[in-house]
């Protein structure tokens, strides 16, 4: 059976989900060894595509993102027109 419900799926009625303070506590009592995962798996693991991802998630972590800039098509600001359109024309 595909789609629609499936008896059994899901979280069983009056269950409680875990709140965002409950995961961010969970998270930080793994952020040490977490980290040293990343570290381990940039240095040594066997695939380029894993060395590189792993520094990345540090770097972006450690420093930050880069900004990505929004322009609009000519290197300049973006210029955004709002149009009001009345629901009846004869009251415009």
């Amino acid at each position: 059976m595909r789609g629609g419900k499936r008896s059994g799926a899901g979280r069983p009625k009056g269950a409680k989900g875990k709140t965002a303070p409950e995961i961010k506590a969970l998270a930080r009592e793994h952020g040490e060894e977490a980290i040293n995962t990343l570290v381990d798996l940039m240095r040594n693991a066997e695939s380029e595509m894993v060395r590189e991802r792993a520094a990345m998630d540090l770097l972006d972590r450690g420093i930050g993102k880069p900004v990505q800039e929004i322009t609009g098509g000519d290197g300049g600001p973006i210029v955004v027109q709002v149009v009001n359109f009345a629901a009846n024309p004869s009251s415009a």
